[in-house]
């Protein structure tokens, strides 16, 4: 059964969502409380660290882009740049590899995007499991390390229930990491996608870093998943400009990035070791409480580093 991105409502769509040329830029700030402006001074990514964004269409032409390794993973490409795939597409693209500067900031610019749109810009921005599962394939035979999903779902037939776990599993076997966002709807629910064992799902938080802001949370996503900045964050709009969204869409990237510059700084790092460097601010905290509650820990990039750093050396 087609169900609409995780993002997309008419009220969280207009409440989120918003073009302002004279938006506070706020994407550096949430780097900040992510732990990962030290990180991302060690490095900018590695060209051999490929990430896919499986999200809607990207405007590959835009400047905010310009330093970016783009790769089409299929009709990727905008031609409706106003088309809300195109916006959503660009402004996830833009926060793993746009430019840094006064504005914006790209976490992992020099790691590879690989673009799977998983709704395009034709009729509904709706998505089935088994389109998702389809794209997963994509990615992970395309030797992606990292998948960033942008989309949730409700009620799925079991044959796309099915089809959806054999492919995480594929990705669990080949040691690709899944990040996906946990959804909006502001409630304790969970779906196939975030479920599964490979998956790390994501909540937003707001400026504050300690609760959910309307983010479906379930035991799952308290187990083995994490929280990260997505209340006005700002990005590349794919007119050109810049805007802001909110939701876990916007938080997921600042996972997904922090991945791509543990790999590139520990290229021989299991995936367990990056899942354990991940949940590594919870050691000494009340983690073991936290893990069994439906609240996931706020990621802390720099604490996973120092975690990664002493089991690689």
């Amino acid at each position: 059964m087609p169900t609409v991105p995780e993002q997309v409502t008419v009220t969280v769509h207009q409440e989120l969502d918003g073009r302002d040329e004279n938006a506070v830029p706020t994407t550096p700030i949430a780097v900040a409380r992510a732990g990962l402006s030290q990180l991302c001074e060690r490095t900018m990514g590695s060209p051999d660290v490929l990430v896919a964004l499986l999200d809607g269409v990207v405007h590959f032409a835009h400047s905010g882009l310009r330093n970016a390794t783009l790769i089409d993973g299929g009709n990727a490409r905008a031609r409706d740049t106003n088309s809300y795939s195109a916006r959503h597409g660009t402004f996830v693209a833009g926060l793993l590899g746009g430019v840094r500067d006064e504005r914006t900031f790209g976490i992992c610019p020099r790691s590879p995007l690989l673009v799977v749109p998983i709704f395009t810009e034709v009729g509904s921005p709706a998505v089935s499991p088994g389109q998702c599962a389809d794209a997963v394939y994509t990615a992970i035979s395309a030797g992606a390390q990292v998948i960033n999903i942008s989309a949730a779902y409700a009620a799925p037939s079991v044959n796309e229930s099915r089809e959806l776990q054999h492919v995480l599993d594929l990705a669990a076997r080949r040691s690709v990491l899944v990040v996906v966002a946990a959804g909006n709807q502001a409630m304790v629910g969970s779906s196939a996608l975030v479920r599964h064992h490979a998956v790390i799902p994501v909540v937003a938080v707001g400026n504050d870093g300690t609760a959910p802001v309307g983010s479906t949370v379930s035991a799952s996503v308290g187990r083995r998943g994490l929280a990260a900045p997505g209340v006005g964050i700002t990005g590349l709009e794919s007119d050109g400009s810049t805007c802001e969204w909110s939701g876990t869409s916007v938080a997921t990237p600042f996972v997904t990035g922090t991945i791509a510059l543990l790999l590139s700084l520990f290229p021989r790092a299991s995936p367990a070791a990056v899942r354990q460097a991940l949940r590594a601010p919870l050691v000494g905290t009340g983690g073991v409480r936290g893990r069994a509650s439906i609240i996931p820990p706020v990621l802390n990039a720099e604490s996973s580093y120092a975690s990664l750093a002493a089991s690689e050396g």
